[in-house]
């Protein structure tokens, strides 16, 4: 399954999983054994990805248009190139 937490807006009616925002997140570990996308290249990401991971996310990738965080990020955390959109039915 794969989770978007800021919407893309090419993709957000076909895309099949959950599109949860960040304010919205209030339990990470309902995405538990879940590989997570998170779009978004700031500090409220970070927090979620790393929120998510600790709360058993299976793995949890980082895509923003800017530039990398360039962060250490702990096993099954990693930072991936910029989403456009995502293919999916519903």
């Amino acid at each position: 399954m794969l989770s978007l937490f800021q919407t893309c807006p090419r993709s957000k009616d076909s895309f099949p999983g959950r599109i949860v925002h960040c304010h919205d997140l209030r339990d990470a570990s309902h995405f538990f054994r879940q590989n997570v996308l998170v779009i978004g290249g700031g500090r409220a990401a970070e927090d979620v990805a790393l929120q998510l991971r600790k709360f058993g996310a299976s793995s949890v990738s980082i895509s923003a248009r800017s530039r990398p965080l360039g962060l250490r990020w702990p096993d099954a955390v990693r930072e991936v190139a910029p989403v456009e959109a995502v293919r999916g039915s519903r």
